[in-house]
């Protein structure tokens, strides 16, 4: 047999009898609240946030979506419901994409722009750039075969390949256009034209895509990052090499069997220049060598910055009092604040966060009571600046407090920071090391803030009990069952099970009230005052351990441009501290982040030269010509070099990677010449070759520069999409690089490659001069 007795309602609670003709409620005041967590409001409402995660597989804007599609749902379906989706990457990642396919578009139209302007015959413009929509179209077959789907990375690979998926069709085009202003037309002299630049064409594609090759090597996240970037490239370039030898000609020979083109003939002051360059060699290769030492030097003392993902769109706040600060007074401090920036025109959400939750803490997401956090959404082309100036304005209305406002994007922090833990067994040790450093990072320049988790305190009360006048146990217990709420147990109300809590009995706010508590004792009741002494401690909010030993950890805030730097003097300041024995102090943060990335793309970088090196070797089957092409890379680095200087712009990670990209693309230039001058070299003289060379090859070699340049302009002038790795810096430096390079490589690579072969032009020439004296001495 069972018996079941069971409260509720709140209405028998109250009613519940304690002793004969005494009820709960006589003795006690019973009331129902909500407890929360923490609390989230939007725009001065109350909300619940969900937060919708995808699978790593998933598209984020079906996800997207189908979420607005429940929130519709519930919306029509569920009484008084108001849903509404606040933020959704799926927005973000759409906008982007339609961004990044303006600048697609752009950069196509600029390349073909230049074409038109070189080949002067609107046919031969078609023909080139067919080369562009059929490459993107099985590009993008292609990687969908793949499982990449398209987004911001995969676009900015689109984005920096469109230039030079016409560099292969210009070299072909521009070759069966020259022969027509010589030859008369016909399918095999189109043919003929194609296969002379074939392995060229072919060979520099290839080495291209080697410079892709060892991303598999890299580690983590950073291959997950690069990877898909390096597909694009790689399936753009190789799709565009397939249609220059193929679509090209084809195109050829049907569009331009009438066209009727006069010979130009070469320019003769370039082909004196040359000559006489190739006679005073160590002018132009003193020069280029001191220009290059005096660019790595440049670069050296650079400082690197930290990769720009900031988005105007949002800001975020965050009003911080101490932790003695009562958490009423901070809530209505952070609504006042909230009210204030909901009333600003900029402004078009506000969305208030306070508290921890449970689900939260699991992940060692906890913040201070003693802290609000907002996120501002902008309206769009709100001056995101002049908001975070008025909302920092607003500190003087708040006393104790810290107000900050970061202008941040979806995935960044708002912030660059570098932070050093200490480590040891000894909180006092720790503690005091932490005290000296911050002092001294404080007097950094670039640091703009300075926190240690050690300054996060709240006061501690400690009671020492006289042990002849009392039990220590006792009076704990006591004084526990005082101050502390007391669960008493669960009633069932609307089906859900609530606790019931008894609340403190007494509720000091001084500390002549906390130690005027009467507790009992054998002796009888006696004040709390007279059992124990009250000391009042500052001690950490929270405690730190990393592998088994406390930390604290203290962070700076630095000018995102000048990580590197930044880094090092930091770096400096620890090597002055000496640490007391057991303690440790580790660096970490953006600069040691930035320094592995580099080493990466750096290991990368020479992998990369190793396997470009490797690839003309095989094609052109001897060591000195795949020398010579390599001597362009340099050439490249110096306009790099010289872009970053003069556009006053930090190189960061993306910046690195721009250069990676160029040992692809400035040798194309090389081998189309040296292909030209070995081609050269079964009927002429060494330097005959190369000076016939040049001038043949200066156009098509022009031509694809400026057409890949050109192409990447709209990324310099235009807007970087967060989460993209094509930024202005990268742009920056392709574009630099290639126009220092493409210049060199008609100057200093013809030198180069006489000079390693200087004992054969030399016996060339000399027996031509003897050739030339025996003939006349025969007349």
């Amino acid at each position: 047999m069972n018996v079941i007795s069971q409260i509720d309602s709140i209405d028998t609670l109250n009613k519940l009898p304690v002793m004969e003709g005494v009820t709960l409620q006589d003795i006690a005041t019973i009331e129902l609240r909500q407890d929360h967590e923490s609390i989230s409001r939007s725009n001065g409402k109350d909300v619940l946030f969900a937060v919708v995660t995808k699978e790593a597989n998933a598209n984020a804007v079906d996800v997207g979506n189908k979420v607005q599609e429940v929130v519709n749902d519930i919306n029509n379906t569920v009484k008084n419901a108001d849903v509404a989706v606040v933020f959704s990457t799926s927005d973000m990642v759409v906008d982007s994409v339609n961004s990044m396919m303006r600048e697609v578009l752009m950069g196509a139209l600029f390349a073909t722009i230049i074409i038109l302007l070189f080949l002067r015959n609107l046919r031969a413009t078609l023909v080139t750039v067919i080369s562009i929509p059929l490459s993107l179209a099985v590009t993008l077959y292609l990687l969908k075969v793949s499982g990449v789907t398209l987004n911001i990375i995969t676009l900015g690979g689109v984005a920096v390949a469109v230039g030079r998926l016409v560099d292969d069709s210009i070299v072909v085009i521009e070759n069966i256009y020259r022969r027509m202003q010589k030859e008369s037309f016909s399918v095999q002299m189109v043919i003929s034209a194609t296969k002379e630049v074939a392995q060229a064409i072919t060979s520099s594609t290839i080495a291209t895509v080697a410079v892709f090759l060892p991303m598999g090597l890299l580690r983590g996240g950073l291959q997950a990052f690069l990877l898909p970037f390096a597909l694009t490239i790689t399936y753009s370039l190789i799709t565009s090499l397939v249609v220059a030898l193929t679509v090209v000609p084809l195109l050829s020979s049907w569009l331009l069997r009438s066209s009727r083109l006069k010979e130009e003939k070469s320019s003769k002051k370039f082909g004196m220049f040359l000559a006489w360059n190739l006679r005073h060699k160590w002018v132009t290769l003193s020069l280029a060598f001191f220009v290059f030492a005096a660019s790595i030097a440049a670069y050296v003392y650079m400082p690197k910055g930290a990769l720009d993902a900031s988005d105007a769109g949002y800001v975020v706040v965050k009003l911080k009092y101490a932790n003695d600060v009562p958490v009423k007074e901070v809530l209505d401090s952070g609504k006042k604040l909230e009210d204030y920036m909901m009333k600003q025109d900029q402004a078009d959400t506000v969305l208030l966060q306070y508290g921890n939750s449970a689900e939260e803490a699991q992940w060692g997401n906890v913040s201070s009571l003693a802290e609000v956090n907002y996120t501002i959404m902008m309206k769009e082309n709100a001056d995101a600046q002049a908001f975070m100036e008025a909302v920092r304005a607003q500190k003087k209305n708040y006393d104790g407090a810290t107000l900050t406002a970061n202008e941040t994007g979806i995935m960044s922090s708002g912030s660059t920071t570098e932070y050093v833990d200490i480590v040891g067994d000894e909180f006092t040790a720790i503690s005091s090391v932490a005290k000296e450093l911050t002092a001294k990072l404080q007097t950094v320049d670039g640091v703009e803030k300075v926190t240690s988790s050690g300054d996060d305190t709240k006061p501690e009360f400690a009671f020492n009990v006289d042990p002849l006048a009392a039990n220590g146990q006792e009076i704990a217990m006591q004084i526990s069952a005082m101050l502390n709420p007391m669960p008493i147990g669960q009633i069932e109300l609307d089906h859900v099970s609530t606790s019931v809590v008894l609340e403190p009995s007494v509720k000091p706010t001084t500390e002549k009230e906390l130690t005027s508590l009467t507790l009992m004792t054998a002796g009888g009741m006696v004040p709390l005052s007279k059992l124990a002494t009250l000391e009042v401690r500052n001690e950490p909010a929270m405690i730190y351990h990393k592998e088994g030993k406390k930390y604290l950890r203290i962070t700076a805030e630095i000018d995102p441009k000048l990580v590197s730097k930044i880094g090092a003097n930091i770096q400096k300041e620890i090597d002055t501290i000496k640490a007391p024995d057991g303690v440790l102090i580790l660096a970490g943060g953006a600069s040691v982040d930035q320094s592995d990335d580099f080493g990466d793309l750096g290991m990368t970088a020479l992998i990369s030269i190793g396997l470009v090196y490797l690839i003309m070797v095989l094609t052109f089957k001897t060591l000195r010509a795949p020398l010579a092409i390599m001597f362009s890379l340099p050439l490249a680095a110096i306009g790099a070099i010289v872009g970053l200087l003069i556009s006053g712009v930090t190189p960061d990670f993306t910046a690195l990677f721009g250069a990676l990209m160029l040992i692809g693309i400035v040798v194309t230039n090389a081998i189309v010449l040296i292909d030209r001058i070995k081609h050269n070299e079964q009927y002429m003289t060494i330097r005959e070759a190369i000076i016939e060379a040049a001038l043949t090859r200066m156009r098509p070699i022009l031509m694809t520069a400026i057409a890949t340049i050109c192409a990447m302009l709209p990324l310099v002038f235009g807007h970087s999409e967060e989460g993209s790795i094509v930024s202005q810096s990268l742009a920056i430096v392709v574009i630099g690089g290639l126009t220092a390079a493409t210049i060199l490589t008609l100057i200093v690579i013809p030198v180069i490659y006489e000079l390693f072969y200087f004992r054969k032009s030399a016996k060339q020439r000399i027996g031509k001069v003897d050739s030339a004296n025996h003939s006349i001495s025969s007349l």
